[in-house]
Parts: C-alpha cells; structure tokens; sequence
C-alpha cells in the first residue's frame, strides 16, 4: 500500500533581501540649497561714495570719501603732490573736474549665487521642522563722472563726460527656522509651503572706484582707530526677520527628496545707519537625504 503525502507551500511571504524598502518618512533629513538671491536695493546707498562720518551721520560731498579719494589723495590738491587722475586720463592738472553732480547713480545689486546647508526633523510624511543656514556674497555696481575739458592750438575743446565703475561687496549670511508642510498625498510629487524666523547677518566687504585702472578703496577712512565702534555699528550687524517658502516636492527613490523653492523674506539687514525692514527673494533648489 502506498501512502501519499501533501506539501504545501507558503506563497505569500517574501524574501526580507527581495523587498523592496519604503521611505523613511520620519526623523532627521540633511541636505543642500544652490540658487539665486535678489537683495532688495534698499542698502546699496551705503556704498554711494559719501560714506559716514565717525558719528553716524552722512558726509557732505567735500568730506565725502570719493571726494577725498579723487579730489585730495590723487588729484594733485597739494603742493607737489603728482596729479594720479590727470595721468589716467592723459590731460593735464586743470583739463577735469568732479563735482556733486558727478556722485554714482543706479546703485543696485547685482542678482547673486547663494548656497546652503538645510536640515529638517520630519514628523511623519507631511510636516516637519526646519533649519537652514544659507549664505551668499552680492556685488553693487553703480557709475560715477569725471568731466574733462582740454585745450587743443590754445582753443578750449568742448567738455566731455567720461563715466566710471564704482563697485561693493557685501557678505549675507541667512539662518532660518520654521516649519514646512507637504500638501497631497501622492508618492511622488507635491506642493509644500513653509515659514519661519529669519536672522540675516550681514558685512561690508568692499566699495572700490576704478578710473582708468587707478583704483581706488573708499573704505580706508573706516580703519583709522577713532572708526572701530563705526565699523561694528554701521559695516556688520545682525537683524531678525521671517521667511517663507513654497514650491514642489519631489521624491527620488526612497532616500533622496528634492524641492524647487521660491523663498520671499523679510529681512532686517542691519548696515548703514538707518536700516529698516526690505522683502528679498531667493529661487533654487533643494536636495534632503532621508537617513
């Protein structure tokens, strides 16, 4: 007699190397921002060339440093002293001329690259804490005047306006922190907002004049010794302000998520002496790792 066995087989469990890994939608996410900040234009009139006197308040133009650059330190005012901007310009010592009238206009910033470090602290798919450490190095651009008027057989030729680079550089470093929420429940892509403090550390680090090749620094005055405070009051300082953000959320697999971000923010950027709250903008991207 033949006895028969069965065998069965259990075909719902799967191999733990096989299956396939979800996401991990809560606990510490790391990740990067590249992108473009526009700064308001507000502060570019600290680098307009009158600069500040050791009280707080602004030069009038015959105290102003570009006056005292061109005019006094390379324009040959002193007794035996060379006429630097004469020979830039190839005329001679009474052939130019700077006035007020000749002080930069169309101070702005030029649109700048920022980066970042970001961090986040999900709580479960859709909300989380953020904190964002983003810095940036903007550039001002503006033009000033030089007239010059030269004599040709002993005839006075007609004046003529030459027009030069002024140039600022200014580093901004922007900590945020603030709270994100994803909107939808789809797997792959969603819209997100965001919003939060905003603290916006910010220095002075260059206003140059440049004629010809000459150039010269319009912030030595603020090294001199009696400028220290200044320097600490009025070239650096640190403002407190609020963000907010919104774009599209993206997920990569099941370790990466990445974001298109346009983050408005309202900051306090605390240079100059009458420095007040202005609305910047800043557009990238965003990239977290899902630890």
């Amino acid at each position: 007699m033949w006895s028969s066995e069965s065998y069965s087989q259990d075909t719902t469990s799967v191999d733990d190397d096989v299956a396939p890994k979800s996401r991990k939608e809560k606990g510490f996410h790391a990740g990067f921002f590249v992108g473009t900040y526009f700064a308001n234009k507000y502060t570019s009139s600290l680098y307009d060339g009158y600069g500040i006197d050791a009280n707080g308040n602004k030069n009038d133009f015959y105290n102003s440093a570009m006056y005292r650059q061109i005019v006094l330190q390379n324009g040959g005012y002193y007794s035996g002293q060379p006429d630097r901007i004469a020979q830039v310009l190839n005329v001679q010592h009474n052939e130019w001329s700077f006035g007020q009238g000749d002080m930069p206009i169309n101070l702005k910033y030029n649109i700048a690259f920022m980066v970042g470090v970001n961090l986040r602290y999900a709580f479960n798919k859709t909300s989380s804490l953020i904190l964002n450490a983003n810095t940036s190095k903007l550039t001002v651009n503006g033009d000033f005047t030089i007239e010059t008027q030269t004599l040709v057989n002993g005839n006075q030729q007609p004046v003529q306006i030459k027009t030069f680079a002024l140039v600022g550089g200014e580093q901004r470093l922007l900590m945020q922190l603030g709270y994100q929420q994803i909107l939808g429940d789809n797997d792959k892509m969603n819209f997100f907002i965001e919003g939060g403090a905003n603290v916006t550390m910010a220095k002075l680090t260059k206003n140059q004049i440049n004629v010809n090749g000459l150039i010269m620094d319009l912030t030595n005055v603020y090294y001199y010794q009696n400028y220290t405070a200044y320097r600490n009051k009025y070239l650096t300082g640190v403002g407190i302000g609020a963000f907010a953000g919104m774009g599209l959320n993206i997920t990569l697999g099941n370790k990466w998520l990445m974001q298109m971000l346009y983050s408005p923010s309202y900051e306090f950027v605390k240079l100059g002496t009458a420095p007040k709250f202005t609305l910047n903008h800043a557009f990238g991207v965003r990239g977290y790792y899902l630890f």
